[in-house]
């Protein structure tokens, strides 16, 4: 599948006007235009009546005019401006291999290059941050998740599901690079693990997740701590199927 796009992204509410603490507003910023391009490819295939794969490999570009980027200011607030041409590509990966509907494994890889192709600054020079890539902005990052089914638990309509999740985000830097970036977003792994418990052909269900199990140092694009090891129970009644 190829596709093209001719897209506008408005400036968000927040972005204009600031929300009056953290954030400063920018009431002249203008939106983003790009010119997108897409090609997706997908592969699926069932062999031996049990065993399916599904592929998934999507390549895009996207040149993108006023490019709005979101920097901390010297007093600490963050403000949001237009950086004027910004140049990405990227591709994202999909594969998945799944037995009957009892077990199912597989992953995803991405990568988005954004980078600076403004080859000038606003007093003439040649910029610094040249073909910098984007600061504050994951780059590389991916997940993968499995999940394993029983059927007929303590009953024969019941089944009982076991899934496990992992996510990965690469280290970037919080400003650009050719000003001498040093303080970056470290490398993060979660791993999530749940239960699922469907009675009665799912009519209820009770599960059970624990989030970031591992307790792992976990971080925002501004290297804002994220909340650590939590646990959740959550029960549901469908009214009917």
């Amino acid at each position: 599948k190829l596709s093209y796009e001719r897209a506008l992204r408005l400036p968000t509410e927040r972005e204009l006007f600031g929300d009056g603490d953290y954030e400063e507003g920018d009431a002249v910023l203008k939106p983003e235009k790009s010119n997108n391009i897409n090609l997706n490819f997908n592969y699926e295939h069932t062999f031996a009546e049990a065993h399916t794969i599904v592929a998934d490999l999507g390549l895009n570009y996207r040149n993108v005019q006023d490019y709005i980027i979101r920097t901390i200011n010297s007093k600490g607030v963050a403000v949001s401006t237009n950086h004027g041409h910004v140049v990405g590509q990227g591709f994202d990966a999909t594969i998945h291999y799944i037995y009957k509907d009892i077990f199912t494994i597989g992953g995803n890889y991405s990568i988005q290059n954004m980078r600076n192709r403004e080859r000038y600054n606003s007093n003439g020079a040649l910029s610094v941050t040249y073909n910098n890539r984007v600061p504050n902005i994951p780059y590389a990052f991916g997940n993968m998740d499995a999940s394993y089914t029983l059927k007929h638990v303590l009953g024969k309509y019941n089944k009982l599901t076991i899934g496990y999740d992992m996510r990965y985000v690469h280290r970037f830097y919080r400003s650009w690079s050719g000003d001498g970036a040093k303080l970056y977003v470290p490398e993060q792994y979660s791993h999530d693990a749940n239960l699922t418990y469907s009675i009665y052909g799912g009519r209820y269900n009770i599960s059970f997740e624990a989030n970031n199990f591992t307790n792992s140092l976990l971080y925002d694009n501004y290297s804002l701590q994220k909340p650590g090891r939590t646990f959740a129970v959550k029960f549901r009644y469908v009214w009917s199927k």
